[in-house]
């Protein structure tokens, strides 16, 4: 990461603003995600998005970008509970459904930006937390093509300690809910 860094600002002409984001994909390889470890991790992320959000700057938060708006308010599953209900899920009804996911397709369709349309046109953004990439048991992804999540909320920045330290922040919440003991995670 700063030996990156250190090359785009010492070959390159790069301007890092604010319309600027740092896109990490984490994933493994062709092996891809369990179910188990997706519903796990889509619970985390509903759980503590905003404590993720407090280390960002305003302009990346509370879908003031479009590129990264809130997880919490901008899924399918948000989009389709306010539309039934009136109002948005509180965060422990999200949870429940996403811990309740039965299949790939079903828990892609609660946590894409996309919807089972296949645009972003119930949202018109992309959330901070992107599965869009995932593949599932209806639609596959291309063999050549890796199985990521993409995280999209951090600003844009060629600071190697910053950028390493939320790589590894990210890094580490993937693999806590890969291993998590069931038992205890609820």
């Amino acid at each position: 990461i700063s030996d990156f860094c250190a090359i785009m600002r010492k070959n390159y002409l790069v301007t890092v603003n604010e319309s600027c984001g740092l896109h990490v994909h984490i994933g493994y390889g062709t092996q891809g995600f369990t179910l188990p470890h997706l519903r796990r991790l889509g619970a985390i992320i509903e759980a503590f998005e905003s404590q993720f959000d407090s280390i960002h700057p305003e302009h990346r938060i509370d879908s003031r970008n479009a590129h990264c708006v809130s997880f919490r308010q901008n899924t399918y599953f948000q989009y389709q509970y306010r539309q039934d209900h009136g109002r948005a899920p509180r965060v422990l009804e999200t949870i429940a459904t996403l811990l309740a996911c039965e299949s790939r397709d079903a828990f892609r369709t609660c946590v894409a930006s996309e919807a089972t349309t296949g645009s972003y046109a119930f949202v018109g953004e992309t959330t901070a937390w992107n599965f869009d990439r995932m593949g599932t048991e209806s639609k596959r992804r291309p063999e050549h093509v890796p199985d990521t999540i993409e995280f999209r909320g951090h600003e844009g920045s060629l600071d190697a300690e910053a950028v390493g330290n939320w790589v590894r922040t990210l890094v580490g919440v993937v693999e806590y809910t890969r291993s998590v003991n069931a038992w205890g995670f609820g």
